[in-house]
């Protein structure tokens, strides 16, 4: 840098070339990381078909909901769907969980039923599954890069 604190030609180039690599970088990056992402969800959507019949995954949804319904109602009260949500590991803010919530009582009733639930305990399993192999890539992929 010139005393006059602007850049000349011959130091903003370099300067540049450094921007442009980093942006290079940061993309790559992003695209490795959806690569990876999108691997997981085969792994999921994979494990889901070819590990668990329909019965055993019904028979799972049943035991988690009656599980989530500490009231022993028959439906799950927001805060009972809240504490669920947390049980997962799938990282929601209270904001999504409430929209999550909202989008799942159908019926409007303020609270969610077997019927309701399933739908979302399938893409709850699915998600927890991703995330797992999620994590599993990426320390494979951080492994074989040392």
């Amino acid at each position: 840098m010139t005393d006059s604190g602007s850049l000349d030609y011959e130091e903003f180039i370099p300067l540049m070339v450094q921007v442009l690599q980093a942006i290079s970088d940061m993309d790559k990056k992003k695209r490795e990381d959806e690569q990876l992402k999108a691997t997981a969800g085969e792994v999921a959507d994979s494990y889901l078909r070819d590990n668990m019949t329909p019965d055993q995954l019904e028979e799972l949804m049943r035991a988690s909901f009656k599980e989530a319904d500490v009231s022993g109602t028959g439906v799950l009260s927001i805060k009972e769907f809240r504490s669920f949500m947390r049980t997962t590991g799938i990282t929601l803010s209270e904001k999504e969980i409430n929209m999550l919530f909202m989008s799942v009582d159908v019926d409007g009733s303020g609270s969610i039923d077997m019927e309701e639930f399933y739908p979302v305990f399938h893409e709850v399993m699915r998600m927890m599954i991703q995330n797992e192999a999620l994590a599993k890539l990426k320390a494979e992929t951080a492994g074989s890069q040392e």
